[in-house]
């Protein structure tokens, strides 16, 4: 989540990065602005930013949302995916549903009254329908090419070996967009190793 996740994708609400010296809250990620429903505090509206492409081109639009939030929570779509379930779930559980309201609009209905849902839904990152089809509708062909909103693009991945990333240059942030010309992560799961 915080070495690839976080640099392939975008949430709704992202965490604020930006300073190392105090704690991050949360800023406007994909979503412009959120706000509770004052006659029922079950209810979030969700404004979508407009203009944002996944790293495939495709628009990142209500969509996107509801397809990602079925990929989670209804066991029937295509896009299901237990392993991202049992990754992620824990982290929302208010969920209750999601509705679109127009292209750029959703509503996110929880079980109960919570303000902690804008804390819960930042950990759901949003990945490319379209990309999803161009693998074969198999999320293990997705992960090898992977299509997010982040302000990285993966351009190598070698299973247990590394991961190569360039810089998104049509990030929707400009100024977060990445100065370095590429990044290499190599795994590296002995703490011995990674100390030496």
């Amino acid at each position: 989540y915080r070495f690839m996740g976080l640099m392939l994708y975008d949430s709704l609400i992202n965490w604020d990065l930006t300073s190392p010296d105090k704690p991050s809250g949360l800023i406007p990620g994909l979503a412009e602005s959120w706000e509770v429903n004052p006659a029922d505090k079950t209810k979030w509206t969700f404004k979508l930013r407009k203009g944002v492409k996944f790293h495939d081109g495709s628009d990142f639009n209500a969509d996107a949302v509801i397809f990602n939030m079925e990929r989670l929570f209804n066991d029937k779509a295509p896009q299901y995916s237990a392993r991202m379930v049992s990754l992620v779930n824990f982290r929302l559980p208010s969920y209750k549903s999601v509705k679109k309201i127009d292209d750029y609009t959703v509503e996110f209905e929880t079980k109960t009254p919570d303000a902690f849902w804008p804390y819960q839904i930042c950990y759901i990152l949003f990945a490319s329908p379209k990309g999803w089809e161009a693998a074969g509708k198999s999320w293990e062909e997705f992960a090898k090419k992977p299509s997010g909103t982040g302000p990285w693009k993966l351009t190598a991945l070698k299973a247990r070996e590394l991961a190569e990333m360039v810089p998104n240059k049509d990030y929707w942030d400009k100024k977060l967009v990445p100065k370095l010309d590429k990044v290499t992560l190599i795994p590296m799961p002995d703490p011995s190793a990674r100390t030496a």
